[in-house]
């Protein structure tokens, strides 16, 4: 963990320092001023230190799952679904923002903002884990052996066993697309026609969403919390940023996505939750895949690499 903490607050400083002067041409998003580079330093050192942070462990009985629709998360262990999130997660995402940099090319108010939105993305999610320590679903399911060491995905004995709320997975996809989709909002004024593509932003979240709950990782109210917080983030760090002589407004075309996004969340699961997945050989499944990527860098790290290509 402490290596990972290093790559996290290495890279971070690494980026910041891309940004230390303003860029003075006109654009739709402010430059980078000492409230940026203030938010993402107090942001590093609350990221470190939440990681750091224990919290009081809870037991299942404090959080009793009295909802059926809560207990669809209980009788899943698919390793395939926890698999496709995480590629979704590392892969789909760093993409994504890579991608849109050449769009509207100013990566500069990319970088700072960007870091900005994941940093607090990341904090907001580690709080919530920390403080809360929910039981993930599958500490409930039975056949889930309790001193089960030797699987990595399903480890009741770890303290990631606690920390269901909220979806992490889903929050950070959510945030990188929304925010991505402001700023393409923001940069292209044509691209405020195409509600379609608001659209099919939002159901990524979702379906990652629905694979974490069918991995029994996380409950149906984790992911929509995780959906909710990480929308609402990727959307207003571009509006609060946002150039005053611009003056647009973007929160009818987000409500479209994040409402579309959320409905398909909430039918996958219903329609589709309602069959028992169960993988016993996990050990040897999850040793297979070895992420290099952290969900905070993978992003703006591949947009770092961008400035390079130009």
């Amino acid at each position: 963990m402490l290596r990972t903490f290093t790559g996290k607050f290495l890279w971070a400083i690494f980026l910041t320092a891309c940004l230390n002067h303003q860029v003075k041409s006109q654009a739709p998003v402010k430059d980078f001023d000492t409230a940026d580079g203030l938010a993402i330093g107090l942001g590093l050192a609350l990221d470190v230190g939440l990681r750091l942070f224990k919290g009081k462990e809870k037991s299942i009985k404090e959080f009793p799952v009295n909802s059926n629709f809560e207990r669809i998360a209980i009788n899943n262990l698919s390793l395939t679904a926890k698999k496709h999130s995480d590629i979704i997660l590392r892969g789909i995402s760093p993409a994504i923002s890579v991608g849109s940099h050449f769009v509207y090319d100013d990566p500069k108010r990319t970088i700072y903002l960007g870091l900005e939105t994941i940093i607090l993305t990341d904090v907001a999610n580690l709080l919530a884990k920390k403080l809360l320590q929910r039981p993930r679903p599958f500490t409930y399911n039975p056949e889930v052996i309790h001193n089960q060491t030797s699987c990595r995905a399903y480890n009741k004995n770890k303290p990631d066993a606690n920390f269901s709320f909220y979806s992490g997975h889903t929050a950070h996809v959510a945030s990188v697309i929304f925010f991505t989709n402001s700023m393409l909002w923001l940069y292209k004024p044509e691209y405020r026609s195409k509600d379609w593509a608001w659209i099919a932003s939002g159901l990524i979240p979702a379906l990652v969403g629905y694979q974490r709950v069918m991995a029994g990782k996380h409950f149906p109210t984790d992911v929509f919390a995780g959906y909710l917080a990480g929308a609402a983030i990727g959307y207003l760090i571009p509006v609060i940023h946002e150039n005053n002589e611009y003056d647009s407004d973007l929160t009818e075309d987000f409500l479209l996505g994040m409402g579309v996004g959320m409905a398909a969340q909430y039918a996958l699961i219903k329609i589709l939750g309602n069959r028992k997945v169960v993988q016993h050989d996990c050990a040897t499944s999850t040793s297979r895949v070895k992420w290099q990527l952290s969900p905070v860098l993978g992003p703006y790290s591949g947009l770092r690499l961008s400035l390079h290509l130009e």
